[in-house]
């Protein structure tokens, strides 16, 4: 089995010239261009450096903003048999300094590598905190310099420690082996029809498992071209996307749903005038729950443009997995189905037709390859048949080996057996699932379930209610999760509210009786409050998923600052009480950060 290393020095030996990676800058003009060639030999030349300190299988901590520089990095990383931790420096908040530390000290880490202007900040931050005097180096490529020694690596080697995003719950060091990735690299090659010639694009983080194995090392495994660009550059300007996908033709790019409706969203027509995007045959969505109206909403707004909804693939995945799971068939458009949400609410898919006062969309995430879905029973571990809510399942070669250093979280994880199925052990996603005609449709996660009177209430389907209220609530993120309301559950809602411009008390009321009343029509639950808060105040992991148990945390210890509260007042229905932030809170509060 071949692994990156020999892959990537293989392509520098038989299309030297070719290009491997082009950046882009904010503006969206090019930055920087490497070829294989380039590639290979700083990779090679780092490596070497590295391969003088430090052994086969130490660690090392990448802290890189979104470049190239990380691209070589991690290569120069694997060339020299160490492994890579990449990871998330989006501020200095202490939140976000004790996800590094915690990563860091789980992961056993022997270094840090990150960007020279980085480095005396990096430093200082190590010597104040619990990693002491771990060194922090650059990854200059000075010459001459020590000789490469290729590295001998075995299928079950560390390629890499993928921490997870969080988002119910600590970040867990998933054991990517070599053998993992190249198994997935080859499952996405073949779902996604791509070859060498093909351009790759994109914007997601470099540390996340979409952008890193989905987007920069697919690329590299085919010995094709890729086009970035940071998230970011992405957020401020989505326009930049399109204009990248037209001039370099690219050909297969995508990212999670609210990509495609912040581009409806934010671009407009003079900023995109000319431009062609018929060249775009795979466009992939993923990473987060895939909505069917955003979908046709995107393809309705660009399809002057030569945007084909047919391009849309859907498609399902998550690091334990390595990356991907299950999906479509370049061309095809994806299927959808319009069932009953209260069946749903009980575990059973019921069809109904279009337009029916309780019909559902949701998004199929087509079939796997060279994997097995099981669909399961989670509290008795039977297989379910089609048509029936379970959690995913997912046994096969991309499956990693764990999670690093938790044998007892890996083998609850990765070890589960189906009842009366000895011999096989599957990997438990936490994803809620049914199969139909063989295709995966996701429906939720076990741990985000609003469960009341039997019922399961996906809270994604709170938050997309409520977020269409009113126009102030579109730019903000919306949480919903489950409390006790003494003889049953009851469900609160925080909404991120924009306040451009100044909200009056009363447009604070208003909107909150909006959002109680609509959530409680339309899926029948008591509502324990209603908690309007200020744009970026709802916590999300470094790959933008809503952490709504950390949201509750807050919630609990009156944290969250709202700019306008009403909450039940002694679990009587309609007995209301309001809390808000004095004057003096307000003026303390900073404005939030802009955030990918």
């Amino acid at each position: 089995m071949e692994t990156i290393v020999e892959i990537c020095n293989n392509h520098a030996r038989t299309r030297p010239e070719k290009t491997a990676l082009i950046m882009l800058d904010e503006r969206g003009e090019e930055a920087e261009r490497l070829s294989y060639s380039t590639l290979d030999e700083k990779a090679r030349c780092i490596a070497a450096r590295l391969q003088l300190r430090y052994e086969v299988g130490n660690r090392a901590l990448m802290l890189f903003r979104p470049g190239l520089e990380f691209i070589v990095a991690f290569l120069a990383c694997q060339y020299a048999g160490m492994v890579p931790v990449p990871v998330s420096l989006s501020s200095r908040k202490p939140h976000h300094l004790r996800r590094i530390e915690h990563i860091s000290m789980d992961a056993g880490i022997a270094l840090v590598i990150t960007a020279s202007d980085w480095q005396a900040d990096i430093h200082e931050w190590l010597k104040d905190s619990p990693l002491g005097d771990l060194e922090c180096l650059v990854p200059h490529c000075a010459k001459p310099g020590p000789e490469w020694v290729v590295p001998t690596l075995a299928a079950d080697d560390l390629a890499f420690l993928q921490y997870t995003s969080g988002s119910t719950g600590n970040p867990k060091g998933v054991m990517v082996t070599h053998a993992n990735l190249i198994h997935n690299e080859q499952v996405i090659k073949y779902k996604y029809q791509h070859d060498a010639d093909v351009v790759v694009g994109g914007w997601l983080p470099f540390y996340h498992d979409m952008g890193l194995i989905g987007l920069i090392l697919q690329t590299i495994y085919l010995g094709a071209s890729l086009v970035l660009m940071a998230p970011v550059s992405f957020v401020k300007r989505p326009a930049n996307w399109l204009r990248a996908i037209n001039r370099y033709r690219i050909s297969s790019s995508g990212g999670p749903n609210f990509g495609f409706e912040h581009c409806v969203a934010r671009i407009r027509d003079e900023e995109i005038e000319g431009i062609d995007l018929s060249c775009w045959r795979i466009c992939f969505n993923g990473a987060e729950p895939v909505k069917y109206s955003s979908m046709r909403a995107f393809a309705d707004r660009f399809s002057k443009y030569g945007f084909r909804y047919e391009s849309f693939y859907p498609c399902y995945g998550l690091a334990e997995a390595t990356l991907f799971v299950s999906g479509g068939t370049p061309g095809v458009a994806a299927r959808q189905m319009c069932i009953n949400r209260d069946e749903l609410e009980l575990n059973r898919v019921v069809p109904v037709v279009e337009g029916h006062p309780l019909a559902y969309t949701v998004v199929s995430s087509g079939r796997p390859h060279d994997l097995e879905v099981a669909i399961v029973d989670p509290s008795t571990d039977s297989r379910l048949g089609e048509r029936q809510v379970g959690e995913v399942w997912v046994h096969g070669c991309s499956v990693a080996s764990g999670y690093w250093q938790d044998p007892d979280k890996t083998n609850d994880t990765f070890r589960a057996s189906v009842a009366g199925e000895l011999g096989t052990h599957y990997m438990r996603t936490g994803d809620l699932g049914f199969l139909d005609g063989s295709e995966l449709y996701i429906t939720g996660r076990i741990k985000d379930l609003v469960i009341i009177n039997g019922r399961n209430i996906y809270p994604q389907d709170i938050e997309y209610l409520t977020s269409r209220i009113n126009s102030r609530f579109a730019a903000g993120l919306s949480a919903a999760f489950a409390v006790d309301g003494g003889t049953s559950e009851a469900v609160v809602i925080v909404q991120e509210v924009n306040t451009r411009g100044g909200v009056e008390r009363e447009t604070l009321v208003s909107l909150s009786e909006a959002v109680r009343r609509e959530v409680a029509n339309n899926f029948d639950v008591t509502v324990a409050s209603v908690v309007l808060t200020s744009l970026g105040t709802i916590p999300r992991t470094t790959s933008g998923k809503i952490q709504r148990g950390k949201t509750k945390a807050l919630w609990a210890k009156a944290a969250l600052e709202p700019l306008y509260e009403s909450r039940l007042a002694g679990g009587q229905a309609h007995s209301w009480q309001s809390l808000e932030l004095s004057t003096e809170q307000r003026r303390r509060r900073r404005k939030p950060p802009v955030s990918a």
